[in-house]
C-alpha cells in the first residue's frame, strides 16, 4: 500500500564538475547552499589537519594541494571495464587533469584495508604539508558528497522536525 504523498522530494543532481540540490514543493526550486550558490563544485579534498573538505571549500585549496583533491568523484566510480592493477582509473584521472593523485590496485587497496570486501582500485591522497597519506575510495567520495547534498537539503527544509525522507539521484550516463 503506498504511503501518504511527500509534500517535498529533492533530487541531488552530481555531475562531473558540480553538483545541485532541487526541492519539488509543488514546483521545482534550486536549492542554494550556505554561500548562497545554487551549484556546488563536485570536489572532495584532505586537508593537511585531516579534516574533509567537500565543494567550495575542497575547490578553494586545490591548487596548493593537488595531491590530496579530487576534482571530480565521479572519476573515481567503479565502471564494468575498470581493471584491478587501476590503469583505466588513472586513464580516467589523467583525461581530468588529476595526474597528481596516486592510484592504488585492488591488491594494494586489500593490504591497506586489511579486508577483502573492496573491489575496485582507490587512490592515496597525501595532503600538503603532512606526512600522512590517506586512502579514499569511491565509496567514502561518494558518500561525503551525499552527506554534503543532504545537509544543503535539510538545511533548506522549511519544516524543522523532518529530515529529508526522500530523494532522487541523477548522475551523467557515462558513468554507468
Amino acid at each position: 500500500m503506498p504511503g501518504p504523498p511527500l509534500e517535498c522530494c529533492y533530487g541531488f543532481a552530481v555531475g562531473h564538475c558540480e553538483m545541485r540540490v532541487v526541492a519539488s514543493r509543488g514546483e521545482l526550486e534550486l536549492v542554494a547552499a550556505e554561500s548562497g550558490a545554487r551549484s556546488t563544485p563536485s570536489v572532495i579534498a584532505l586537508s593537511a589537519t585531516g579534516e574533509w573538505l567537500v565543494g567550495d571549500a575542497a575547490a578553494a585549496q586545490a591548487g596548493k594541494n593537488a595531491r590530496a583533491t579530487v576534482t571530480d568523484v565521479l572519476a573515481l566510480l567503479p565502471r564494468e571495464e575498470d581493471d584491478d592493477d587501476g590503469d583505466a582509473l588513472r586513464l580516467r584521472l589523467s583525461a581530468r587533469r588529476q595526474e597528481s593523485l596516486k592510484v592504488l590496485t585492488l591488491e594494494e587497496v586489500k593490504k591497506r584495508k586489511k579486508r577483502d570486501d573492496d573491489d575496485a582500485p582507490a587512490v592515496l591522497l597525501a595532503p600538503t604539508g603532512s606526512g600522512d597519506t590517506t586512502l579514499l575510495t569511491a565509496q567514502v567520495a561518494a558518500s561525503k558528497l551525499f552527506a554534503s547534498l543532504k545537509k544543503i537539503a535539510d538545511e533548506s527544509n522549511d519544516d524543522d522536525d523532518d529530515d529529508v525522507a526522500a530523494c532522487v539521484v541523477s548522475v551523467p550516463i557515462d558513468v554507468y
